[in-house]
């Protein structure tokens, strides 16, 4: 029965995404398709074993960093492309020049918790995606339908760009989301072995939210290659468009998302000119949330009157793009 739900699961996403793909002309323009998501890179590496003299017990490297982890919020387009990463810190910013060093054209933003709400996903959308995606229209932006990152603000300014929010269902992302396939494996791998190659030459080298930038950015620059990106969209069959090509043992359910799996197959249809979603339920659920104030939610920290008038300062310098949001030139 588990291999009935998820052929049809996996059949009916890619019949949409077929028909999303050809009906927009975008099914062979590789740079009018994109992905996004995230990923968190903690700050505090599990230790390693260490290669040492035969007949002594197994030794460990120090342990770098510190129990927090730091979130980023990436994209890139079938063509190979990457666009600049939004960097999450959780609570406040890092105090002194956190953002020398990081990743070029870096956009910063801090929550309460340092994962991804609707208003960082808004920002992010405005202040990166629209901002460096190509000029051809439309484009088809890949993405977790999770209702945390739509809300009906989100959905008007994608359809007032002309951008198709292809929103895919629960228990897929981690076979169909060509960054989680190919790329962050690749991220983690690579920042890992900074942190652990950092700690070897400085003994009391501790890496803190302050060093992040300047650490992640050789390992996001070797992560997204063009032949990593590359292969992702290619391994999650979007393109060139194969369904075959992707590994459909990853999608297999285990018998605690049966239902949701169940659900999921009924869930996938156009909610919009310019959105392709997962259900009216979740509509409801953004207008809900949208009502509670989406600028100044929950999960986002406001500033300090002194971090205001610094805010009205930068502003000047053309560094912050709202309350939360720090973007690099």
């Amino acid at each position: 029965m588990r291999s009935v739900l998820h052929q049809k699961l996996f059949e009916n996403i890619f019949e949409l995404l077929k028909k999303t793909l050809t009906d927009n002309g975008i099914l062979g323009s590789p740079r009018q398709i994109y992905n996004c998501d995230e990923t968190f890179l903690p700050l505090d590496e599990s230790r390693e074993k260490a290669v040492t003299v035969r007949n002594v017990k197994s030794v460990y490297s120090q342990s770098p960093g510190t129990t927090e982890h730091i979130t980023m919020l990436c994209c890139a387009s079938a063509s190979g492309g990457a666009l600049p990463p939004m960097i999450i810190y959780p609570k406040a910013f890092p105090g002194g020049q956190y953002r020398f060093g990081g990743p070029d054209d870096t956009v910063y933003a801090r929550s309460e918790s340092g994962w991804v709400d609707s208003e960082l996903f808004l920002q992010w959308f405005k202040k990166v995606f629209l901002k460096y995606t190509v000029r051809e229209q439309p484009v088809l932006l890949l993405v977790d339908g999770h209702k945390s990152h739509m809300t009906l603000e989100l959905v008007d300014l994608a359809r007032e760009s002309n951008v198709i929010l292809f929103c895919l269902p629960p228990h897929t992302t981690h076979a169909l989301q060509p960054l989680d396939v190919s790329v962050f494996k690749a991220l983690k791998a690579h920042f890992s072995r900074s942190l652990q190659a950092l700690c070897f030459t400085r003994k009391d080298f501790i890496v803190s939210k302050r060093d992040f930038a300047r650490v992640v950015k050789e390992p996001f620059e070797m992560a997204f290659s063009m032949s990593n990106i590359k292969s992702g969209f290619a391994k999650c069959g979007i393109f060139p468009f194969n369904p075959d090509a992707v590994d459909k043992k990853k999608m297999l359910p285990s018998e605690m998302h049966k239902t949701s799996v169940e659900a999921s197959v009924n869930q996938i249809s156009v909610a919009g000119d310019s959105v392709v979603s997962e259900s009216p339920q979740d509509e409801n659920d953004v207008a809900e949330s949208r009502g509670s104030g989406s600028v100044a939610g929950d999960s986002v920290a406001s500033e300090s009157p002194q971090d205001e008038n610094d805010v009205a300062e930068s502003r000047g310098s053309g560094f912050v793009a709202g309350d939360s949001v720090v973007s690099q030139k």
